[in-house]
């Protein structure tokens, strides 16, 4: 749940923030997320984008979009370095990592809080950790939202949703495994786990290059699909 700002939120606040994204950054995040709510309230339309880089950019669902993945996202460090739920290592934002390019698409709602609600439950993510899903603007900070309230003027939208989960290896979140723990784990595998962790990994398109991708490739030889 978020606080109630601090700030009074008057409807010339609103006004003002509607002029433009760009008024955006004006305001703190809990005026700029409660601005953004009254906005649906008052009949206008918010626009959201929401970022992937990994399975969501060929399986979205519950999230609906109304538009393609576009490839000029904010570049973002990224890395194969958690381990899901379904035993793939797949990619996620990691510290110290390269940066790389990442996708957008808009979304079918104006909704900001009913969007990171399915991005929540696409991503069955923990409602103990709100902030492994980012959003702009929000109350509640993510990891490299800086990096994306950059980019978000470059593109019109009023808001932005993505996943903000760590890396997690061996069990420990925020761990993140280096090239050659990634292909030991990725060698371990067996049947399923190792089959859908491979289509993981070659589904995943082929432009994000990071340092243990270049290892898989090298030891598994799991070849992105598409470039």
């Amino acid at each position: 749940m978020l606080s109630e700002p601090s700030e009074k939120i008057t409807d010339d606040t609103c006004a003002l923030m509607r002029q433009g994204t760009t008024k955006l950054l004006w305001f703190s995040p809990a005026v700029s997320h409660a601005v953004a709510t009254r906005t649906v309230r008052f009949g206008v339309l918010v626009k959201i984008a929401c970022l992937g880089w990994g399975s969501l950019l060929w399986k979205s669902d519950p999230l609906v979009l109304a538009s393609e993945w576009r490839s000029d996202g904010p570049r973002l460090p990224i890395e194969f370095c958690r381990v899901a739920d379904g035993g793939e290592l797949s990619t996620a934002l990691c510290p110290g990592a390269a940066l790389q390019t990442t996708w957008w698409a808009m979304l079918a709602l104006s909704d900001l809080e009913k969007a990171r609600g399915l991005l929540q439950e696409r991503e069955q993510i923990d409602s103990r950790h709100p902030e492994w899903v980012g959003s702009l603007p929000s109350a509640t900070p993510a990891a490299f939202a800086d990096h994306i309230r950059l980019w978000q003027p470059r593109v019109g939208v009023d808001a932005v949703i993505w996943t903000a989960l760590p890396p997690r290896f061996e069990g420990t979140e925020g761990r993140s495994p280096d090239p050659a723990e990634a292909v030991d784990y990725l060698s371990s595998l067996a049947g399923r786990t190792r089959t859908h962790a491979e289509d993981y990994v070659r589904r995943t398109p082929g432009s994000l290059r990071t340092a243990n991708r270049r290892a898989i490739e090298m030891h598994l030889g799991w070849i992105p699909a598409q470039t």
